[in-house]
């Protein structure tokens, strides 16, 4: 069955519009009845190949999400606490598996079983911490950081995969989030593992299954159930070093009413040491190529472990982090905040410091959220990039 949630201060198209995950996307929105059309259909290359059984691609051609700095208003407005009329959804791959959500006010579901929900989402979308205080202690501080929390109450600091954040965050110097989200996928194409991974969408089950709940009459249903990653139908049987093998899913036959969803896994250092600078010039890195290949050597090597860095405090980790080729203080941090879970860590980027240099002259005053201003950080970046809309009202 698939896992649902009821959570404040938890918005799935923010967070995808923050930039800490590159391969987070926005998906159209669907509400079909069971026998309707594919929900793939008429949202860009990738999409809309067949309705149950087609094939859908996650990849560079797919850019569903195209949100950049310049795009129109933030989709949570006037939804109150950045909750919106009908469903929002998104998908994302990380830790080697493909993930569908969909969020419909303060509930959230997630296309998983139970046990992978425990032991992988709720830790990467760091659900057991107390945001709706911190938002709060935004708002007491008042100012420009009142209105930052105020549009981007829904953000939620992701931990993510230290490998992976390092790579793409490289990528990320000097860049834009639509560029950034194109390289990494190229990226993933060329050097990732293809993997297929199998979602409900409606129009009967899997043999032996079960059939996914309705919400609500009319035959309108959640997103995806996964069916099961790897087999049709089936679980996934491979081991992702996260304690989970496989998937609950309503797998064991013919997975009718699913819809196959093709996807690659991050590249590991060893594909990425074996790079070209001609290669990764093809998946439109630039001068970022040749710091990737030398960063990914240097962990082979063992000059740099990643290991011993992911158990350092943050002002180690940082220091350790600026060893690797192309990394530098934003870089670092940014690993830091959405990696090792230093929150912190406060990135500055053009945007940070335009925001700083207008309404925090002299500098932000970190010391006075201890152990979360890496959180008000994003807050800031957010309002920056998205500042045209609030979405959680001020109580």
């Amino acid at each position: 069955m698939p896992v649902r949630v009821s959570q404040d201060y938890f918005d799935i198209a923010q967070i995808c519009r923050s930039g800490q995950c590159f391969r987070m996307e926005m998906l159209p929105q669907y509400d079909g009845a069971a026998d309707g059309p594919d929900p793939g259909a008429s949202s860009g290359a990738g999409r809309g190949q067949g309705a149950v059984h087609g094939v859908l691609h996650v990849g560079a051609a797919s850019d569903t999400s195209g949100y950049g700095a310049a795009d129109g208003p933030d989709p949570g407005a006037s939804g109150g606490a950045g909750r919106r009329q009908g469903a929002v959804r998104a998908s994302l791959v990380a830790h080697g598996r493909y993930l569908e959500i969909t969020q419909r006010g303060n509930e959230t579901t997630f296309s998983c079983g139970d046990e992978e929900f425990e032991g992988i989402w709720k830790r990467y979308f760091d659900l057991e911490r107390d945001y709706g205080g911190i938002v709060r202690c935004a708002m007491d501080a008042g100012g420009h950081l009142r209105d930052a929390a105020s549009c981007g109450g829904g953000l939620r600091i992701l931990r993510q995969e230290l490998w992976e954040t390092l790579v793409t965050f490289i990528i990320s110097q000097q860049n834009n989030i639509t560029r950034i989200r194109r390289s990494v996928a190229a990226l993933c194409e060329r050097f990732g593992e293809g993997k297929t991974a199998w979602v409900w969408r409606g129009g009967g089950y899997a043999q032996g299954g079960h059939a996914p709940p309705q919400t609500g009459g009319g035959g309108v249903w959640p997103i995806g159930a996964r069916c099961g990653d790897g087999q049709p139908g089936g679980a996934n049987d491979e081991s992702d070093g996260s304690g989970i093998s496989g998937s609950a899913g309503y797998g064991g036959g013919d997975p009718a009413g699913c819809v196959s969803v093709g996807y690659h896994s991050f590249p590991t250092p060893e594909a990425l040491a074996a790079a070209t600078p001609e290669e990764m010039s093809a998946c439109g890195l630039g001068y970022r190529g040749p710091y990737i290949i030398k960063t990914a050597r240097q962990v082979l090597q063992g000059d740099v472990d990643l290991d011993g860095i992911a158990g350092m405090d943050y002002p180690q980790a940082r220091e350790a982090l600026k060893t690797l080729s192309g990394v530098g203080n934003k870089v670092a941090d940014c690993v830091c905040l959405f990696a090792l879970g230093h929150l912190d860590a406060f990135p500055v980027d053009t945007h940070i410091k335009q925001a700083l240099g207008r309404h925090y002259p002299e500098g932000f005053p970190q010391g006075d959220f201890d152990g979360i201003s890496g959180i008000m950080q994003q807050y800031l970046f957010y309002y920056e990039l998205h500042g045209r809309a609030k979405s959680v009202p001020v109580q």
